[in-house]
């Protein structure tokens, strides 16, 4: 048996993720113990969100390489964008789930973690910037994550494709403009790759 710590413990979960292994999915969801890594999967992807955004700040002219202090509120931003989103689009899987009683049960713990684990491609976001196509990489990996969470519904709740499908699709639609009113308020409009204007 593998063990569930370390860097490597996490890189064979990130793996697991991105090529949508089911028997990853399904122990996730029996195994409370890998929950701190499906966690830093998450937080992996928000810190790959946040540098994305400083560093598509820069190439788009909105801060200069020495603007430093902008930089570091950009990463912030991003951080805090990718946690928020994660929160409020689990939270809105779970109340469909609870309100149309689907079985079985699926606690909110448990789709923390496959959820969690289904955001294995937001982690790669920052080659994005790296690369040049800031917009493609972005809608690709965004698309990737919806599969993969369709796929750890699907797997772990025996939803169906359907149903696993619209669910995803209608958190994600909720989840997106709950987290830029939380963080830019009701009159901000959001630039081109999600920037605040």
């Amino acid at each position: 048996m593998q063990r569930d710590i370390g860097p490597g413990a996490l890189l064979r979960l990130l793996l697991a993720g991105l090529r949508l292994d089911p028997e990853t999915f399904r122990r996730v969801a029996s195994e409370q113990t890998i929950g701190r890594l499906c966690y830093a999967v998450v937080a992996l992807a928000a810190l790959a969100n946040g540098f994305a955004y400083a560093m598509e700040g820069v190439a788009s002219g909105l801060l200069g390489e020495r603007d430093f202090a902008l930089y570091r509120l950009l990463i912030v931003v991003g951080v805090f964008q990718m946690v928020l989103h994660f929160l409020a689009f689990t939270a809105f899987v779970w109340l469909f789930r609870v309100a149309t009683r689907r079985q079985p049960a699926a606690g909110f713990g448990v789709l923390s973690r496959i959820l969690g684990l289904a955001l294995a491609p937001m982690s790669l976001v920052f080659f994005g910037p790296v690369v040049g196509y800031v917009g493609p990489v972005r809608g690709i990996l965004s698309l990737w994550r919806i599969v993969c969470s369709v796929f750890a519904l699907r797997t772990v709740t025996n939803a169906s494709w359907l149903g696993a499908t619209l669910t995803v699709i209608a958190a994600d639609l909720l989840a997106a403009p709950l987290v830029t009113i939380a963080l830019f308020g009701w009159s901000e409009a959001p630039l081109p790759g999600g920037l605040p204007a």
